[in-house]
């Protein structure tokens, strides 16, 4: 069901990401106050997953791989995926790859 002021044209549109995305969200019953984690947040199903989830009161952390795509969907806010890199917490700045993880046993 979509919002009554939505013309016939723009649901149209929606198609299965919007399906999925709804499906996803409404699985295990109420989300409002809960976190949810979107990977992927700038994709087609992913940018629905956030624009429900904050409509139904979660909380939205989401990923996404560039600063290009955080930039496709819009200005900072409640529904655009942050780039901040989660070890510095300033946005903005990107993740390096990881360290190489050591598979010597330490005694």
């Amino acid at each position: 069901m979509v919002a009554t002021n939505t013309d016939f044209a723009a649901a149209a549109c929606f198609g299965i990401p919007l399906l999925t995305a709804h499906r996803a969200l409404a699985m295990d019953g109420p989300i409002a106050g809960q976190t949810v984690l979107v990977a992927g947040g700038a994709g087609a199903v992913g940018h629905y997953v956030v624009q429900l989830a904050k409509q139904k009161g979660a909380r939205v952390i989401a990923t996404v791989s560039s600063d290009k795509k955080a930039a496709m969907q819009g200005p900072p806010g409640p529904t655009r995926p942050s780039t901040t890199d989660p070890r510095t917490s300033e946005p903005g700045s990107r993740r390096s790859p990881a360290a190489p993880v050591s598979t010597a046993s330490s005694k």
